[in-house]
């Protein structure tokens, strides 16, 4: 690459993969960019996707590619998996903001946190038919992957199959805690890392301050064509949201948790409010979004619950893998032809 004068980018990286000497190595011969499949930024989480990583080994490679110049990013997290709790959301959101503080970036997210899908042939998907999310007949089946292809699932709550033990309401109220949680985790940072006044203040100017107004620009430049031939009352919505959004960032400055986040929670709670409101209905694709009634059982043995968890003894098994194995035990056997062709199907095989 060197030799031709040729630079490259890698991507989804295991952080385990490389090592200071390789990444050096990397970099003496045009790498200018990496980028590594985090995920999550809790251990717990970790162990439950089965990373077989640790987030002082994520936090390690991340520091590596600053001491070396490489370019790379923190963001590209995901929730939603079984196991998820308020807590995991903000680890994951502390962890996030510590990378960025490590990389000098600012205290932004403008990548929004992936919502987990579970795709055919994953522990995901099997554990899903399991606590009946997806149902088993094949009627079912069809109503999930026509869902699966209705909405931008990755990042749109309206359509997320709840995989949790929470409530969806609840879910959907972590991807703004994820926001605010990781914001004041950073001004936490920044007031602990800077003895002198003047740097502190420096540092929430250039990475805070200016960070809140780079971030309503961003917000306004990608939707401003959108909105451009809208009627007034739509703009003026779109405008009240951007002003909520810039007030609440910048009443993490002042305001302590105990302030905050039920204000946060308050603003989740009515923007959930206002979808459930446009999108009850059940006609047409609307039939497919998380209004409709669903089919889980909350109760079930077979769910992944704190208390399964906490029985654990060893890091595999708190895996999905392994739960969904020993759910499989638990089971009545497939017996009719399409039964049986739906294990295998959920299996992978």
């Amino acid at each position: 690459m060197k030799k031709h004068d040729i630079f490259w980018t890698a991507g989804a990286v295991r952080c385990t993969s490389v090592t200071y000497e390789d990444l050096k190595f990397y970099k003496e011969h045009n790498l200018i960019f990496i980028n590594f499949g985090i995920e999550t930024g809790s251990q717990k989480m970790l162990d439950i996707m089965e990373k077989k990583n640790t987030t002082e080994t994520i936090y390690n490679v991340v520091s590596n590619c600053k001491k070396l110049d490489i370019s790379t990013f923190s963001f590209g997290f995901l929730f939603g998996m079984p196991g998820e709790t308020e807590k995991t959301v903000k680890e994951t959101a502390e962890f996030r903001a510590l990378l960025s503080y490590v990389l000098e970036r600012d205290w932004n997210v403008n990548i929004a946190p992936f919502l987990v899908i579970a795709i055919l042939g994953t522990p995901l998907y099997e554990y899903c038919q399991q606590i009946r999310a997806i149902g088993k007949s094949l009627d079912e089946e069809e109503d999930y992957l026509i869902r699966l292809s209705e909405f931008d699932n990755q990042r749109n709550i309206l359509n997320y199959l709840n995989k949790t033990n929470s409530s969806t309401k609840e879910v959907h109220y972590w991807l703004y805690l994820y926001q605010y949680e990781g914001k004041k985790a950073y001004l936490d940072l920044i007031i602990k890392n800077n003895k002198s006044i003047k740097h502190k203040l420096l540092q929430i100017y250039k990475y805070c301050i200016k960070g809140i107004f780079s971030n309503v620009v961003f917000e306004y430049n990608k939707r401003k064509d959108y909105y451009k031939n809208k009627k007034l009352s739509q703009k003026m919505k779109w405008y009240t949201v951007l002003s909520i959004n810039f007030l609440l960032s910048l009443s993490v400055l002042f305001l302590p948790k105990m302030v905050l986040f039920p204000i946060v929670r308050f603003y989740a709670n009515m923007k959930f409010y206002y979808l459930h409101k446009i999108h009850k209905s059940k006609k047409d694709k609307q039939k497919y979004n998380l209004f409709v009634e669903s089919r889980d059982d909350p109760t079930s043995s077979l769910r992944f619950t704190e208390n399964r968890i906490t029985k654990t003894s060893r890091q595999i098994d708190r895996s999905l893998r392994r739960v969904v194995t020993e759910n499989r035990k638990q089971m009545k056997p497939a017996i009719t032809d399409e039964e049986i062709g739906l294990q295998i199907l959920a299996k992978g095989q």
